[in-house]
């Protein structure tokens, strides 16, 4: 089972949380799975799911982790039920710690904070997968590469530490900027 599952299907899927909130808690968190649309198949996940909290110290926004919940997720949507009453998070991400072979988008609220706050985001390697799924968003023309570009400098090339990071920034800039070239 497990090789037709996951060799002998093509395709990548897609995993994005969706949450909603009422006041200042979470009333419904859930992650939306989709597939290609040459190969309908959708794989079983287990994944972390982590929310960003915000933090403000001294006029300095930053997101924090927050709760995070390890779950299997099977078929177009599985809600996360344990998650209602919560904080209402600024964003959540369906892949943290990278336990799934998938993309991950991030919904819109998640996306916006992202972009306004993704230098702040710790530990590197959640940064470095933020990076990566918003570069997906390039490559899968959901997002302006103009925009990307500006994020990558701004947030990314001028004040990112970390080495890893700063080489998947430079060659997502290069790489798109040598083939539009051609």
């Amino acid at each position: 089972a497990w090789q037709k599952v996951w060799l002998q299907e093509a395709g990548v899927n897609t995993l994005q949380a969706q949450f909603t909130c009422e006041g200042d808690r979470l009333q419904k968190l859930e992650v939306i799975q989709t597939a290609p649309e040459q190969n309908k198949f959708q794989r079983s996940h287990k994944i972390q799911i982590v929310l960003l909290d915000k933090k403000t110290v001294k006029k300095t926004t930053t997101l924090t982790l927050g709760k995070t919940f390890t779950v299997e997720v099977s078929g177009p949507s599985t809600e996360i039920a344990e998650a209602k009453g919560l904080v209402c998070p600024q964003a959540v991400f369906a892949n943290f710690n990278d336990y799934a072979y998938a993309k991950v988008k991030l919904d819109e609220k998640s996306l916006e904070a992202v972009k306004n706050n993704i230098d702040s985001i710790e530990p590197a390697f959640l940064r470095q997968m933020l990076w990566a799924s918003l570069w997906d968003n390039v490559l899968d023309a959901q997002m302006n590469v103009l925009e990307y570009y500006y994020l990558a400098l701004r947030q990314g090339l001028e004040i990112e530490k970390d080495p890893q990071i700063l080489r998947s920034l430079i060659m997502n800039m290069k790489g798109h900027r040598e083939n539009s070239a051609s």
